[in-house]
């Protein structure tokens, strides 16, 4: 007999990442997360660590090492670099930048020196 185990999925990861990618780029005003990005960030980011993020998402501004090791696809170096809550808060990360965030503000070196010369989604609105 197999028993069937029911665990509790948050309704925005039912979406497919298409669906959930569909803002790569940025209009005229719109330089700012969209809000459903913003509640993510609050609920997956740890509260010392969000503004940092959305100042690197919104303008491109880096923050410290943790986050440059994490947005460059860097899990030795952020693993090493982390403080205890944002260690146990790397998956958290990962689901954010990968369902949330703007997929040309990570995931190697290169795209994050871009992303911080272009001024992140405020130099994409300007473009």
């Amino acid at each position: 007999n197999v028993g069937v185990i029911f665990l509790p999925v948050k309704p925005y990861l039912l979406l497919t990442r298409e669906k959930r990618h569909t803002r790569l780029t940025a209009t005229e005003g719109d330089t700012d997360m969209h809000p459903d990005e913003v509640d993510n960030l609050n609920h997956k980011i740890p509260e010392h660590m969000r503004d940092a993020m959305r100042l690197w998402i919104e303008r491109g501004v880096p923050g410290g090492s943790f986050l440059n090791s994490v947005l460059c696809n860097d899990l030795f170096g952020a693993f090493g670099r982390a403080d205890d809550i944002n260690r146990a808060a790397l998956g958290d990360y990962v689901s954010f930048l990968y369902w949330d965030a703007p997929s040309g503000c990570w995931g190697s070196p290169g795209k994050v020196k871009d992303w911080a010369e272009m001024g992140g989604l405020q130099g994409m609105g300007a473009a």
